[in-house]
């Protein structure tokens, strides 16, 4: 079943909305309190053989927090932060320039906002609902369809393939590039006392 089914999808994101809601009204949450319900969400959105796995192995660019697969073949990834955390600073941050360099296709989220971003460019952004006065969630209905239209455009991006020798030329470049940046970012921080 695809993110399509439109009935299918709100009832899959008004659950979603309810244990996000849940699990912060504890007062106890933090970013990764709420990974196991978006992990629930992707996977049940994407349909057969998709997979979110939270804390995928690092990737040239950095690790982001969610790595979303069909049959073993990457599909995106979702960086994570905490409910109500600025996006805007957060998409400003180095961190998240590197991932959109490196990541073809990337969702930035804080579990009710979602933004997507396509080759690094900003694609799409939904909302699924705000924290209130009170700090409590509440659900916006309305937002149900943006978020389903963003993540029905996060699965149809197809990985990019090879084709032709510059192209791929351009490409081992730009991850050799990302590699120098990230092994200097190690020197610098071990100094002359590292391994």
């Amino acid at each position: 079943m695809s993110v399509f089914d439109d009935r299918r999808s709100a009832r899959l994101l008004g659950a979603y909305g309810r244990e996000v809601a849940r699990v912060r009204a504890t007062g106890q949450a933090i970013e990764h309190s709420y990974r196991a319900a978006l992990q629930g969400l992707v996977e049940g959105l994407a349909g057969g053989g998709a997979r979110a796995l939270n804390e995928p192995a690092q990737a040239e660019c950095g690790a982001p927090d969610v790595i979303v697969e069909r049959h073993g073949v990457p599909l995106g990834h979702i960086e994570c932060k905490d409910v109500g955390v600025d996006l805007d600073r957060a998409a400003a941050s180095a961190q998240l320039q590197r991932y959109r360099r490196g990541l073809p296709n990337l969702i930035l989220t804080d579990y009710l906002e979602f933004r997507l971003y396509a080759s690094g460019a900003p694609r799409e952004t939904a909302r699924l609902g705000r924290i209130d006065a009170d700090g409590e969630v509440v659900i916006d209905g309305a937002g149900i369809r943006g978020v389903t239209a963003l993540f029905a455009a996060f699965f149809a991006s197809a990985m990019p393939t090879v084709a032709s020798a510059r192209e791929l030329a351009e490409r081992m470049a730009g991850k050799a590039r990302l590699l120098r940046d990230g092994v200097g970012r190690i020197l610098a921080r071990e100094g002359g006392e590292g391994a």
